[in-house]
């Protein structure tokens, strides 16, 4: 009896895992090892073993099994309050920025979307950690207020010069200013963050 019970109970573990929690498990191992390269080689990041995503990814799916009650209890709170990925975004920047989006409401690295024309780029708004040598170090994200190209800034915790804060084109890069495409050069902009430190 006592095994048709546990058979019973990891049966559900495994349909949660092949339904709901197959998202969790792969956003779980994206977040330990992005698959970008961007983010990748803007962090500084080396090269993972091709086998080191995998074994997270089985990890996750292991406890998640174990453990689906717990699981399944989060998922269902969070899908009542709505906050999933860009629709969560969209409503909380509604609220929050109702004259367009700045870098200082955006965290870590991510997709900047344009909702007019369809572009889409990868950025970073804010990354920080420290150096091998254990200094601080961050990477800050800016715009150029004149061609509108999205770059960004490395500190190491002194002042930035002026001519860090200038682009190619000779134009000014801002962190405070509303964000606008730099295709179409509206400022109807979402985010969708892919990564945070």
């Amino acid at each position: 009896m006592m095994g048709k019970i546990i058979a019973g109970y990891l049966g559900i573990g495994v349909l949660v895992l092949a339904g709901p929690g197959r998202v969790e498990v792969r956003k779980q191992r994206d977040s330990a090892y992005p698959r970008d390269p961007f983010l990748r080689e803007r962090l500084g990041w080396k090269p993972v073993p091709e086998w080191m995503p995998v074994v997270v990814g089985v990890i996750v799916a292991v406890v998640l099994v174990l453990l689906w009650p717990v699981f399944l209890a989060s998922w269902f709170k969070e899908g009542r309050s709505g906050r999933h990925g860009r629709e969560w975004w969209e409503e909380h920047a509604n609220e929050r920025m109702p004259k367009g989006l700045t870098f200082g409401l955006m965290g870590g690295a991510g997709t900047i979307f344009c909702r007019d024309c369809g572009y889409e780029e990868a950025i970073i708004s804010f990354t920080h950690g420290y150096t091998a040598e254990g200094r601080p170090r961050g990477t800050i994200g800016h715009q150029c207020q004149s061609c509108g190209k999205f770059s960004h800034v490395d500190d190491h915790g002194g002042p930035l010069s002026a001519a860090a804060l200038r682009c190619e084109c000779g134009g000014g890069l801002e962190r405070e200013a509303v964000l606008f495409c730099p295709r179409c050069r509206s400022t109807n902009l979402g985010y969708e963050r892919r990564y945070i430190t």
